[in-house]
Parts: structure tokens; C-alpha cells; sequence
């Protein structure tokens, strides 16, 4: 994200995290939860990180069966006018010190690109899992069940391909969706 006037802006968002970090550490502790602890990055080029991790208690320091919670390190980091809010400090460094992307056209942070045959193999190859599903999950008969994991997998034949793209476009965020419809579609299950 860019700043407009990044020393005013980054004070408060430095400000805010740290009170957030406060506040969740509160919740927590109310709820016997992990703490977080707070730390000050300077890196070079004026670029700073403001860190939060879980440390461990002193008795699971040397352990090597730590809890999940031990991989996510919420991290704010700042650079000129780019602000950056990661889930790990790994992240959150590379993403604040590095260089801008020489085009100047924006590019699309997210995107998804969903191919239909590949999706209505991955069906089909696994139709009896799916079939198996249904049954349990919809209290379907087999033969109605098979006819719905059939059908899902003969509409998915309708189409080539779908992709989103979602990112800035001229001060804006944009989200565009475009399929593309499959005009010779046979059907790949017969009854």
C-alpha cells in the first residue's frame, strides 16, 4: 500500500498495531492463550519493521514440537511511502526492502485461473469418493447420487476456462471475471 504522507501515516499505523498487538495480547491472556511480544527493526534505507511473535515459555524453549501459532509473526513494516502488513517478519522484510517494479502499469495482486477439464477430470478420477460423500453428507440413494456427482461433472463440460483477477486499477480496486463457455461440449459421463 503507498502513503500519502508517510511520516504522519506511519506513526499511526505504528501507533495502531502496537495497541492491537496490546489488545490481543489482553484477550489472551484472559483466555490463557500465547503472548505476543513486540520488537523495533531498523533496516537499511530508512525501512523499518515493527515485529510481533510468540516466544515460547521458558521451559519449551529447546523443544522442537512447538504449536502451530509459533509460524505466524504479524509484522509491520515501513518503507518511503509503502506500508506493508504481513503475516510473517520473513515476508514483511522482503516486501518492504524491495525494489519497485520497473512498468509503470499496475499489475494484479490475485488472481485464479481455474481450467474446467482439469477440474472435470480431478471429477471424475474422483467420482467414487464424491459419490461416497454425497451419500453420507446428502442422505442420497447411490443411483441419485451418482446422478448428481454425473451431472455436476457434465456442467463443468460447458466450460474451457475461468479466471478472476483482482487488484488496483487507476486509484481503484478492480475485480474482473471471465469465463469462457465450451461450445462443443460432449458429454464425458453417459447414463
Amino acid at each position: 500500500m503507498k502513503m500519502e504522507n508517510p511520516d504522519e501515516v506511519s506513526r499511526e499505523f505504528k501507533r495502531i498495531f502496537q495497541s492491537l498487538v496490546g489488545f490481543i495480547n489482553i484477550i489472551g491472556a484472559q483466555e490463557g492463550n500465547r503472548q505476543l511480544e513486540l520488537d523495533l527493526d531498523k533496516l537499511d534505507g530508512g525501512a523499518q519493521l515493527v515485529i510481533s511473535r510468540f516466544v515460547p515459555e521458558r521451559e519449551d524453549e529447546g523443544s522442537t514440537d512447538a504449536p502451530i501459532v509459533f509460524n505466524f509473526s504479524p509484522t509491520l513494516g515501513f518503507s518511503g511511502d509503502r506500508l506493508v502488513l504481513a503475516s510473517t517478519t520473513d515476508l514483511a522484510k522482503r516486501l518492504t526492502v524491495s525494489e519497485e517494479p520497473a512498468s509503470s502499469e499496475t499489475q494484479a495482486n490475485t488472481q485464479l485461473l481455474l481450467s474446467a477439464d482439469v477440474l472435470q477430470k480431478v471429477v471424475v478420477d474422483n467420482r467414487s469418493q464424491l459419490v461416497a460423500q454425497n451419500m453420507l453428507e446428502e442422505g442420497n440413494s447411490l443411483e441419485e447420487a451418482q446422478a448428481t456427482i454425473d451431472f455436476i461433472t457434465n456442467m463443468i463440460g460447458y466450460f474451457k476456462s475461468a479466471k478472476v483477477t483482482f487488484g488496483p486499477s487507476a486509484g481503484k480496486l478492480k475485480l474482473a471475471v471471465d469465463v469462457e463457455v465450451n461450445t462443443d461440449q460432449t458429454d464425458l459421463v453417459s447414463e
